[in-house]
């Protein structure tokens, strides 16, 4: 197997996890409600497999030099504390304050701005992932602390 073929293949078993952990634990559709708690999951897995097929069978046409900029890291530093805020606030919380200093701090939008925009995205998922898809979210730490 070659270097450029690894991470295609790590990405189609996380994909594969996914639908089957989706399908099985959460549902696709209700007949009544309509999608359930896995539809958006299963919809992004099954495109990660897609992709990740398409990867596994595409020839590599010439070798490239990867660069990586020190200011790319700027996203991974992100990703992470969003996952680690996840955990100890929870999942909407910690996208919003993401959101927030991004915008406000990476991007030197205003304070109005910033605020608008959370708000919005606040609502958005609240209203998608609460009510319509009704996604069940893990605990956050802080409320298991707090006895709430």
């Amino acid at each position: 197997m070659t270097r450029n073929k690894v991470l295609p293949l790590l990405t189609l078993v996380v994909a594969i996890v996914f639908i089957v952990v989706g399908f099985t634990s959460y549902g696709f559709w209700d007949p009544i409600k309509g999608p359930t708690g896995g539809f958006f999951p299963i919809i992004v897995s099954i495109l990660l497999f897609i992709l990740s097929v398409v990867l596994l069978v595409k020839k590599p046409t010439e070798k490239e030099v990867v660069r990586f900029p020190l200011d790319d890291l700027a996203v991974i530093v992100a990703a992470l504390s969003v996952i680690i805020m996840a955990y100890l606030i929870g999942m909407i919380p910690a996208i919003l304050v993401y959101l927030f200093v991004w915008t406000k701090f990476v991007q030197k939008e205003s304070i109005k701005t910033s605020l608008i925009m959370v708000l919005t995205v606040g609502g958005t998922l609240g209203l998608v992932f609460g009510v319509w898809f009704a996604t069940p979210f893990p605990e956050p730490l802080i409320m298991k602390l707090l006895g709430v």
